[in-house]
C-alpha cells in the first residue's frame, strides 16, 4: 500500500510538473466556472498569483467578455468550443518625454474548450489558450507587404508608361515638354531602382540573421565621421547642427559596412523630416558587455500609435511626404535587420512634436 501511495504521489507530481511546464495557458473550472486548477502560463497571462486564482470565479480572473461567453456556451451546450480571441495587454514603460505611461498591444489566442463529466458525475471544463500573436502579426505584415510593394512599384511604373505614351503621341516634337517628361521618367526610374535595391538589401540582411556575420572591434569615432561625411551635403543644405558625445576610445563590435549603412539611414531619416536649423545628437556609452548608441533629433516626432510599426517594410507615418522626400519606406526596416544581424536590439523614444531618439544596443561578443 505504501508503494502504491508513493507511486500515486510521484505520478501526481509528474502530472503537475507537465501541467506547469506547458506553454499554453490552461484553466480548469467546475460547472459554476469556479477555478479548480490553473497553470503557470495562465497565471502569467492574467497576471495573478496561484493562491488568488484557485477558488476564484473565472470572471474575477479575466474581464474578457468573449472568453467568458465562450466558457458559458461550453457549459450550456455540454460540448467543446473553439474560437480566436483578442486580448489587450497593458505594458508599463518610461521614456525621456513622459514618465510611467502605459502602452497596449494586441495578443491573439486560439481558445479551445472541453466539457468533461467525471465518474462521480462531477463536471469539469478545460480552457486551453494557445498564443498565436506572432502568427497573426506575421500574416498581417505579409498582407501589408504585398499590398504596399504592389502600390509602391505600380506608382512609378504607371507614371513612366503615361509619359512615354504622351511622348509617342506627339509631345516629343516639343523640346521643352520632352525634356520635362524625360526628367520625370528619370526621377521615377531612379525611385524604382532605389526600391529594388532596398528590397534586395533587406533580403540579404534577413539571411544574415541565421548565420554569424564577420565583426571586429571598431572605434565608433571613425564610423561616425564616415557617416557624417556621407550625409554632409544634406546636413549643410538644411543647416542642421550635429552634436557628438562619446569618448575617443568608445568601441563597438560590428561589421563596419553594415553599421555604417544603418547609421547613414538613421541620420538621413532625421535630416529628411527635421525642419531647417534642427539639431541631431549622436551619443555612445560603453558598458561591460555591450555598447549603447543613441541618435536623437528635435524634429516632429512620431505619434505613439505608429511607433510599434515604424520598422515594418513600406510603413511610413506620412506616406505622401515620404514619397515627396524620396523615401522608399524601407530605410528603418533595413536598420532593424542590420541590428538583428549583430544580435543586437533597437528601440525608439518619441512623442509628437518632441523629437525622436533611436537606441541601438550591440553586444561586445557575438
Amino acid at each position: 500500500m505504501k508503494q502504491q501511495t508513493d507511486a500515486a504521489i510521484e505520478h501526481e507530481k509528474e502530472l503537475e510538473s507537465v501541467f506547469s511546464a506547458l506553454v499554453e495557458a490552461i484553466i480548469v473550472t467546475d460547472s459554476t466556472m469556479v477555478v479548480k486548477e490553473i497553470n503557470s502560463a495562465a497565471l502569467r497571462l492574467f497576471k495573478i498569483e496561484k493562491s488568488k486564482g484557485i477558488g476564484s470565479h473565472l470572471s474575477e480572473i479575466t474581464n474578457n467578455n468573449e472568453l467568458l461567453k465562450l466558457a458559458a456556451e461550453t457549459l450550456q451546450s455540454k460540448s467543446g468550443q473553439k474560437k480566436k480571441l483578442l486580448f489587450k495587454e497593458k505594458i508599463p514603460s518610461e521614456d525621456k518625454f513622459e514618465n510611467h505611461k502605459f502602452t497596449s498591444r494586441n495578443l491573439y489566442f486560439q481558445v479551445n474548450t472541453s466539457y468533461i463529466e467525471t465518474g462521480d458525475n462531477d463536471i469539469r471544463m478545460i480552457l486551453v489558450l494557445h498564443d498565436i500573436t506572432q502568427v497573426e502579426t506575421l500574416e498581417r505584415i505579409r498582407k501589408d507587404f504585398v499590398a504596399n510593394v504592389s502600390h509602391e512599384l505600380k506608382t512609378p511604373v504607371t507614371s513612366i508608361l503615361g509619359f512615354v505614351e504622351t511622348l509617342k503621341n506627339g509631345a516629343i516634337n516639343n523640346r521643352k515638354d520632352t525634356l520635362e517628361f524625360l526628367d520625370i521618367i528619370q526621377e521615377q526610374s531612379q525611385r524604382l531602382d532605389a526600391i529594388i535595391k532596398d528590397l534586395l538589401s533587406l533580403s540579404s540582411l534577413e539571411s544574415y540573421e541565421n548565420m554569424d556575420i564577420e565583426t571586429e572591434p571598431l572605434l565608433f569615432s571613425e564610423i561616425s565621421s564616415s557617416v557624417l561625411k556621407i550625409c554632409s551635403r544634406k546636413i549643410k543644405r538644411k543647416n542642421i547642427e550635429v552634436r557628438v558625445n562619446y569618448s575617443e576610445d568608445f568601441t563597438v563590435q560590428a561589421n563596419s559596412l553594415l553599421l555604417e549603412q544603418a547609421l547613414v539611414n538613421l541620420v538621413d531619416n532625421s535630416v529628411k523630416y527635421c525642419p531647417p536649423g534642427s539639431t541631431i545628437t549622436i551619443k555612445g556609452t560603453q558598458f561591460s558587455d555591450y555598447s549603447l548608441i543613441r541618435l536623437a533629433d528635435n524634429g516632429p516626432g512620431i505619434p505613439r500609435k505608429d511607433i510599434p510599426r515604424v520598422f515594418e517594410r513600406f510603413y511610413t507615418v506620412d506616406k505622401a511626404r515620404s514619397r515627396e522626400l524620396g523615401g522608399t519606406g524601407l530605410g528603418l526596416a533595413i536598420v532593424k535587420h542590420i541590428v538583428l544581424a549583430h544580435k543586437g536590439q533597437i528601440s525608439i523614444n518619441s512623442s509628437t512634436g518632441k523629437g525622436t531618439e533611436f537606441i541601438i544596443r550591440l553586444p561586445l561578443q557575438i
